[in-house]
Protein backbone atom coordinates (compact mmCIF):
# COMPACT_ATOMS: atom_id res chain seq x y z
CA UNK A 1 0.00 0.00 0.00
CA UNK A 2 1.52 3.13 -0.90
CA UNK A 3 1.42 6.75 -0.07
CA UNK A 4 -1.91 7.44 -2.49
CA UNK A 5 -3.51 5.33 0.37
CA UNK A 6 -3.54 7.22 3.15
CA UNK A 7 -6.12 8.78 3.97
CA UNK A 8 -9.09 7.70 2.58
CA UNK A 9 -8.36 5.17 0.29
CA UNK A 10 -9.31 1.60 0.64
CA UNK A 11 -5.98 -0.87 0.94
CA UNK A 12 -5.83 -3.70 -1.05
CA UNK A 13 -5.36 -7.14 0.02
CA UNK A 14 -2.23 -9.27 -0.72
CA UNK A 15 -2.17 -13.02 -2.55
CA UNK A 16 -4.88 -15.26 -1.88
CA UNK A 17 -5.41 -13.83 1.48
CA UNK A 18 -8.48 -11.86 0.62
CA UNK A 19 -11.26 -12.21 2.59
CA UNK A 20 -14.48 -14.14 1.52
CA UNK A 21 -17.11 -12.11 0.52
CA UNK A 22 -19.51 -11.24 3.84
CA UNK A 23 -21.73 -13.51 4.30
CA UNK A 24 -23.85 -11.65 7.69
CA UNK A 25 -25.77 -8.07 7.40
CA UNK A 26 -26.97 -7.83 4.19
CA UNK A 27 -24.86 -4.77 2.09
CA UNK A 28 -22.35 -5.04 5.21
CA UNK A 29 -18.62 -4.34 3.56
CA UNK A 30 -15.83 -6.29 4.99
CA UNK A 31 -13.46 -3.67 6.52
CA UNK A 32 -10.11 -6.15 7.15
CA UNK A 33 -8.40 -7.03 3.90
CA UNK A 34 -5.70 -9.51 5.64
CA UNK A 35 -7.55 -11.70 8.22
CA UNK A 36 -5.17 -14.59 7.82
CA UNK A 37 -1.23 -13.45 8.73
CA UNK A 38 0.89 -12.82 5.25
CA UNK A 39 4.51 -14.71 5.95
CA UNK A 40 5.69 -13.59 2.88
CA UNK A 41 5.33 -9.85 3.16
CA UNK A 42 7.32 -9.80 6.96
CA UNK A 43 9.97 -7.49 7.27
CA UNK A 44 12.40 -7.28 10.41
CA UNK A 45 9.88 -3.78 11.34
CA UNK A 46 6.65 -4.37 11.33
CA UNK A 47 4.04 -1.11 12.40
CA UNK A 48 0.85 -2.08 14.55
CA UNK A 49 -2.51 -0.25 15.60
CA UNK A 50 -5.16 -1.54 17.25
CA UNK A 51 -9.08 -0.12 18.17
CA UNK A 52 -10.47 -0.90 21.50
CA UNK A 53 -13.99 -2.73 21.92
CA UNK A 54 -15.47 -3.36 25.89
CA UNK A 55 -16.49 -5.12 28.70
CA UNK A 56 -17.47 -3.94 32.16
CA UNK A 57 -15.29 -0.31 30.93
CA UNK A 58 -12.23 -2.39 30.62
CA UNK A 59 -10.88 -2.07 26.60
CA UNK A 60 -9.98 -5.26 24.73
CA UNK A 61 -8.58 -6.22 21.13
CA UNK A 62 -11.22 -5.03 18.55
CA UNK A 63 -9.25 -4.84 15.36
CA UNK A 64 -5.21 -4.87 15.15
CA UNK A 65 -3.51 -4.15 12.09
CA UNK A 66 -0.12 -4.62 11.44
CA UNK A 67 2.04 -3.76 8.02
CA UNK A 68 5.80 -3.83 7.05
CA UNK A 69 8.58 -2.07 5.92
CA UNK A 70 6.42 -1.27 2.36
CA UNK A 71 3.44 -0.43 3.90
CA UNK A 72 1.64 -3.14 3.12
CA UNK A 73 -0.95 -5.40 5.61
CA UNK A 74 0.54 -7.86 6.71
CA UNK A 75 -2.65 -8.52 9.12
CA UNK A 76 -5.22 -6.61 9.63
CA UNK A 77 -8.95 -8.69 11.65
CA UNK A 78 -10.89 -7.93 13.84
CA UNK A 79 -11.11 -9.89 16.79
CA UNK A 80 -14.49 -12.00 18.12
CA UNK A 81 -13.93 -12.95 22.12
CA UNK A 82 -16.80 -15.59 22.08
CA UNK A 83 -20.21 -15.57 22.11
CA UNK A 84 -21.60 -13.09 19.66
CA UNK A 85 -24.94 -12.00 20.02
CA UNK A 86 -25.97 -14.92 22.49
CA UNK A 87 -26.05 -14.90 26.09
CA UNK A 88 -22.70 -15.79 26.71
CA UNK A 89 -21.31 -12.78 24.50
CA UNK A 90 -18.01 -11.66 26.02
CA UNK A 91 -17.82 -8.09 24.95
CA UNK A 92 -20.44 -5.95 26.39
CA UNK A 93 -19.78 -2.76 25.03
CA UNK A 94 -17.83 -0.05 22.13
CA UNK A 95 -16.55 2.98 22.44
CA UNK A 96 -18.93 6.20 22.47
CA UNK A 97 -20.27 6.16 18.48
CA UNK A 98 -18.55 9.80 18.55
CA UNK A 99 -15.45 9.32 18.86
CA UNK A 100 -15.54 6.86 16.06
CA UNK A 101 -12.99 4.93 16.71
CA UNK A 102 -13.11 2.08 13.67
CA UNK A 103 -15.17 -0.93 15.40
CA UNK A 104 -19.11 -1.78 15.27
CA UNK A 105 -20.74 -4.75 16.21
CA UNK A 106 -20.77 -5.56 12.62
CA UNK A 107 -17.25 -5.69 12.34
CA UNK A 108 -16.87 -8.00 15.06
CA UNK A 109 -19.50 -10.53 13.71
CA UNK A 110 -17.65 -13.98 12.97
CA UNK A 111 -20.27 -14.40 9.87
CA UNK A 112 -18.39 -11.15 8.85
CA UNK A 113 -14.86 -12.25 9.39
CA UNK A 114 -13.82 -11.64 12.68
CA UNK A 115 -11.40 -14.20 13.68
CA UNK A 116 -11.40 -15.83 17.53
CA UNK A 117 -9.29 -13.81 19.58
CA UNK A 118 -6.90 -16.52 20.44
CA UNK A 119 -6.03 -16.84 16.95
CA UNK A 120 -5.60 -13.77 16.32
CA UNK A 121 -3.24 -12.97 19.10
CA UNK A 122 -1.35 -15.92 18.25
CA UNK A 123 -0.90 -14.93 14.92
CA UNK A 124 0.42 -11.25 16.21
CA UNK A 125 2.53 -13.42 18.86
CA UNK A 126 4.80 -15.28 15.78
CA UNK A 127 4.63 -12.15 14.19
CA UNK A 128 6.17 -9.83 17.09
CA UNK A 129 8.84 -12.42 17.95
CA UNK A 130 12.37 -11.10 17.74
CA UNK A 131 11.20 -7.90 15.75
CA UNK A 132 10.97 -4.34 16.16
CA UNK A 133 7.41 -2.93 16.03
CA UNK A 134 6.29 0.29 16.19
CA UNK A 135 3.52 1.64 17.86
CA UNK A 136 1.12 4.90 18.92
CA UNK A 137 0.93 5.31 22.10
CA UNK A 138 2.56 1.99 23.53
CA UNK A 139 0.69 1.86 26.93
CA UNK A 140 -2.33 1.53 26.33
CA UNK A 141 -2.32 -0.59 22.94
CA UNK A 142 -0.47 -3.07 25.25
CA UNK A 143 -2.94 -2.75 27.85
CA UNK A 144 -5.74 -4.13 25.37
CA UNK A 145 -3.78 -7.09 24.35
CA UNK A 146 -2.76 -7.69 27.73
CA UNK A 147 -6.34 -7.82 28.52
CA UNK A 148 -7.46 -10.03 25.72
CA UNK A 149 -3.97 -11.95 26.12
CA UNK A 150 -5.38 -13.03 29.75
CA UNK A 151 -8.97 -13.73 28.61
CA UNK A 152 -7.80 -15.91 26.00
CA UNK A 153 -4.53 -17.72 27.64
CA UNK A 154 -2.26 -16.30 24.70
CA UNK A 155 1.16 -15.34 25.35
CA UNK A 156 2.95 -12.63 23.48
CA UNK A 157 6.36 -12.99 23.97
CA UNK A 158 6.93 -9.10 24.75
CA UNK A 159 10.72 -10.24 26.18
CA UNK A 160 12.16 -10.84 22.31
CA UNK A 161 10.32 -7.41 20.94
CA UNK A 162 11.79 -4.37 20.08
CA UNK A 163 9.26 -1.77 20.81
CA UNK A 164 9.47 1.87 19.32
CA UNK A 165 6.95 4.44 20.39
CA UNK A 166 5.97 7.52 17.86
CA UNK A 167 4.18 8.89 20.47
CA UNK A 168 6.91 9.09 22.96
CA UNK A 169 9.90 10.13 20.16
CA UNK A 170 11.18 13.73 21.63
CA UNK A 171 11.17 14.82 18.04
CA UNK A 172 7.40 14.77 18.16
CA UNK A 173 6.99 15.99 21.36
CA UNK A 174 6.22 20.09 19.68
CA UNK A 175 3.19 18.84 19.25
CA UNK A 176 1.66 17.51 22.02
CA UNK A 177 -1.03 18.91 23.57
CA UNK A 178 -1.25 17.70 27.41
CA UNK A 179 0.84 15.16 28.96
CA UNK A 180 -0.36 12.21 27.10
CA UNK A 181 1.86 13.18 24.08
CA UNK A 182 1.12 13.93 20.23
CA UNK A 183 -2.10 12.73 18.70
CA UNK A 184 -1.38 10.56 15.56
CA UNK A 185 -3.41 12.94 13.91
CA UNK A 186 -1.79 15.78 14.81
CA UNK A 187 1.26 14.16 13.51
CA UNK A 188 -0.27 12.54 9.98
CA UNK A 189 -1.63 16.36 9.27
CA UNK A 190 1.54 18.47 10.81
CA UNK A 191 4.54 16.26 10.16
CA UNK A 192 3.41 14.17 7.35
CA UNK A 193 1.24 16.85 5.73
CA UNK A 194 -1.42 13.86 5.18
CA UNK A 195 -4.92 16.46 5.26
CA UNK A 196 -8.42 15.09 6.10
CA UNK A 197 -6.27 12.07 8.19
CA UNK A 198 -9.31 10.68 10.85
CA UNK A 199 -11.89 12.77 9.46
CA UNK A 200 -13.91 10.14 8.17
CA UNK A 201 -12.97 7.95 11.48
CA UNK A 202 -10.20 5.41 12.85
CA UNK A 203 -9.25 2.95 10.66
CA UNK A 204 -6.34 0.95 12.40
CA UNK A 205 -4.71 0.02 8.92
CA UNK A 206 -4.74 3.39 7.93
CA UNK A 207 -3.29 4.58 11.32
CA UNK A 208 -0.65 1.74 11.19
CA UNK A 209 0.76 3.52 8.05
CA UNK A 210 0.98 6.66 9.21
CA UNK A 211 2.53 5.51 12.28
CA UNK A 212 5.39 3.49 10.16
CA UNK A 213 6.11 7.12 7.75
CA UNK A 214 6.62 8.81 11.45
CA UNK A 215 9.37 6.58 12.48
CA UNK A 216 10.70 6.24 8.80
CA UNK A 217 11.10 9.20 8.16
CA UNK A 218 13.59 9.52 11.67
CA UNK A 219 14.54 6.63 12.37
CA UNK A 220 18.00 7.05 12.82
CA UNK A 221 17.06 9.56 15.48
CA UNK A 222 14.69 7.02 16.73
CA UNK A 223 17.38 4.77 17.22
CA UNK A 224 19.96 7.20 18.60
CA UNK A 225 17.44 7.74 21.14
CA UNK A 226 15.44 4.27 21.98
CA UNK A 227 18.62 1.90 21.29
CA UNK A 228 20.12 1.61 24.14
CA UNK A 229 16.85 1.01 25.99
Amino acid sequence: MGASALPNERPRPHGRNKPRAPSGRRGYQVRATQITRAWSLVTPVLTVDLEGCQRDRKSFVGSISICNEQEQAVYDVYGDHGGFRTKDQFITGLPPKSLNLGVDWADLNPKNGAKPIKEVLENVAKLFEGRTVVFHDYKSDRRMMDASSAMCGVQIPWDTVTVRDTQRFSGYQKYACGSNGPALKVLAQQVLNIQGFQENGHRSLTDAVATYRLYAREKRAFEEEFGAS
